[in-house]
């Protein structure tokens, strides 16, 4: 269980950084577009690396519950969101 809040504390942690990364590259974005220059591929670079990251995770549970006959619901547990 100590494990579990650990996960849960450190994935709210993460998605919090998520927010601020994307909330600053939409304000750079917006001032570098005002002054005619536009950057979109680090923006996508942000976005792209934290939407592949709990996916990832979720395919590795999913690949793992699926080998064993009977899924381990303490792993389950954990991945859900």
């Amino acid at each position: 269980m100590i494990f579990l809040g650990l996960y849960r504390a450190v994935n709210i942690i993460s998605w919090f950084c998520f927010a601020g990364a994307l909330l600053y590259q939409c304000i750079s974005q917006y001032y570098s577009i005002m002054f005619g220059v536009a950057n979109f591929s680090s923006l996508w670079v942000v976005t792209g690396w934290f939407r592949v990251m709990p996916v990832s995770r979720w395919i590795n549970v999913s690949r793992e519950t699926q080998s064993r006959s009977r899924p381990n619901p303490r792993l389950i547990q954990i991945h859900v969101f």
